[in-house]
């Protein structure tokens, strides 16, 4: 009997697990990518709770970019309403690479030890959280925006980007953080612009393995 998620998205699981298969040396990492409300975080839950049907729990594993800011000083260098500001400065690649996915890559999908992020967005304050064991052979989902720019290219074995139009996201983004349901608001403008600069740079939506209409 088909679950939810399989019939919201058929033929993910199969393909997930058909290229695990086909991996016999290294860990699978996966790629979960799209605008801002798109709904990234609750499609990552429901695969993890898809995929923990067919694999043990503890060979799973999910990492956020969100715990990759960079600190504001920087994110805000041009400008706080800056949409190049939001594509070129928000998040610290180097250190998500160094911390989860150079480890992850190198390990030959051995045991690994990996840190989960690098920056508290609350404080503001660059961290070192506690290290993290990656089982061997194991499924790792990094899920957060822009994970098809050219720094990440490379890194997935499978990814997939999450598409809806700006009115829907934004509209999501306002019942979740209580901001302006209004694509055109300045308020939002940085956010909506900064992704058309990401669409227009590493268009997403060809680079992605997978690309699915979220917008149900």
């Amino acid at each position: 009997m088909l679950g939810k998620f399989d019939v919201a998205y058929p033929g993910v699981i199969p393909r997930i697990l058909a290229i695990r298969s086909s991996i016999k040396d290294r860990h699978l990492l996966i790629g979960i990518d799209g605008v801002d409300g798109s709904g990234k975080t609750t499609f990552t839950e429901k695969l993890m709770e898809a995929l923990s049907l067919e694999i043990a729990g503890e060979y799973l594993q999910v990492i956020s970019i969100d715990n990759f800011h960079n600190t504001r000083e920087i994110r805000y260098q041009q400008g706080k309403t800056s949409p190049i500001g939001f594509f070129e400065d928000s998040f610290d690649y180097g250190s998500l690479k160094e911390r989860v996915l150079d480890p992850i890559k190198n390990s030959h999908g051995k045991s690994v030890s990996i840190i989960p992020g690098s920056h508290d967005l609350s404080t503001d304050e660059r961290i070192t959280p506690m290290l993290v064991s990656v089982e061997p052979l194991s499924i790792v989902i990094v899920e957060g925006i822009f994970l098809h720019r050219d720094e990440l290219r490379g890194y997935f074995d499978i990814s997939v980007f999450l598409d809806l139009p700006f009115h829907q996201s934004v509209t999501r983004m306002a019942q979740r953080d209580g901001s302006i349901p209004d694509p055109n608001h300045p308020s939002v403008r940085r956010y909506v612009e900064g992704q058309k600069i990401y669409f227009k740079r590493c268009a997403p939506k060809v680079r992605a393995t997978l690309l699915l209409d979220n917008s149900d």
